[in-house]
Parts: C-alpha cells; sequence; structure tokens
C-alpha cells in the first residue's frame, strides 16, 4: 500500500511541517503474549535477574532477545536449570553469568 502527495497537497503543507508516516497509514501491531515454552520462561527469569543488577548502573537493560542469544548455544533445558542454580550459589549472580559465557582460550 502507498501514499501519494500530490502536488496540490504539497504546496498546502508548510516547509518544515511534513506528515509521518504513522499518521497518514496506521498498521497492526502484533500483540505481546507471555512466555509460551519452558526455555522461555527460563531465559525471563536469567532476563530479570541481570537487569536487577543492571538498575542505577551506567549499563542499560538487556533485552530478551540478547540473552536468549548468549544462552542459545546451551541446548538443553536441564543444562539452563543448573547453570541458573550455579549463577544463584556464586556470590554475584551476574558477574558469575558473564564469567561462564565468556569463551575459553586454551593454551
Amino acid at each position: 500500500m502507498s501514499v501519494r502527495i500530490r502536488p496540490a497537497q504539497m504546496n498546502n503543507m508548510e516547509e518544515g511541517q511534513t506528515k509521518r508516516i504513522g499518521d497518514i497509514i496506521s498498521l497492526p501491531r502484533k500483540p505481546v503474549t507471555a512466555a509460551s515454552s519452558e526455555r522461555a520462561e527460563l531465559i525471563g527469569k536469567f532476563t530479570d535477574r541481570l537487569n536487577l543488577d543492571r538498575d542505577g548502573v551506567k549499563f542499560k537493560k538487556l533485552s530478551y532477545a540478547a540473552v536468549a542469544v548468549k544462552l542459545a548455544h546451551i541446548k538443553s533445558n536441564f543444562d539452563l536449570y543448573a547453570f541458573m542454580r550455579a549463577c544463584e550459589q556464586a556470590n554475584s549472580f551476574s558477574k558469575y553469568f558473564w564469567w561462564a559465557l565468556k569463551p575459553k582460550i586454551d593454551e
């Protein structure tokens, strides 16, 4: 669907007063849904916990997608639960999370 502005309409608009596309066309928005799987719930818990540590610090909050990408190499939900338990038992959840996910270089 395209919107054409005719030259007559362009003459009526003053300099610097262009319309936004969102004012002309309203696109349907996808509804926000809750977590649909056990893995999604686990990633949501990781995201919430990491963002608690980042609150009030110079770092911005992490998105769900960013955490999901970091945890993508952990294939099974059992391993995710074990990793969550290890992070919770550490002195700092966030520090352990980032340390454990850092690739180890064999020397």
